[in-house]
């Protein structure tokens, strides 16, 4: 009988052993994934306050008010602006694109104000085209933060079905 109970603790012992060795491994590898995803939701409301800032700057020296206060050092601020965003956002994927083009579609007609002035309606329609990519595009990226943030590790692939149907609901 020494033995038999010998050997169940042997057993009971090397069970707990594997509990503990397994559930410090699944934590462990919970931990990475949830830190993983803190930093990197982290870094795209860092990248998306960064575009938010640059478009409200850009808006508010297109804005019909303060065409006829545009000049060189307001272009000047805009196209860093544009840069910020620029170095955030990628030309590579169409959903950044869209924003990059609208924003430098924006500083082209800016820089026509100044130099030739009569350019009001240009630089409004390209400043309503900026304000609207960069809402759907802010919108989406806000859908896919919030996604995101639920624990779930999502790629690209989602952010481009959220980015459609965002786009989808925008339509003009």
């Amino acid at each position: 009988m020494d033995t038999t109970v010998l050997i169940l603790q042997i057993v009971t012992i090397l069970v707990s052993v594997s509990s503990l060795v397994f559930n410090l491994l699944s934590a462990r590898l919970e931990n990475n994934k949830k830190n993983y995803i803190k930093v990197v939701t982290e870094q795209r409301l860092k990248n998306k306050s960064i575009v938010r800032e640059s478009v409200k700057i850009l808006l508010a020296y297109s804005n019909i008010q303060t065409l006829n206060l545009l000049n060189e050092e307001i272009l000047s601020k805009s196209v860093e602006s544009a840069a910020a965003i620029e170095t955030v956002l990628k030309d590579i994927y169409p959903e950044d694109n869209r924003v990059l083009i609208a924003t430098n579609n924006l500083i082209d007609e800016m820089a026509k104000q100044i130099n030739a002035g009569n350019n009001e309606q240009a630089v409004l329609i390209a400043r309503e085209k900026l304000q609207y990519e960069f809402s759907v595009y802010d919108l989406a990226d806000w859908r896919f933060i919030k996604k995101q943030s639920n624990g779930k590790k999502i790629d690209g692939n989602d952010f481009d079905e959220i980015y459609r149907n965002t786009r989808n609901e925008y339509k003009k």
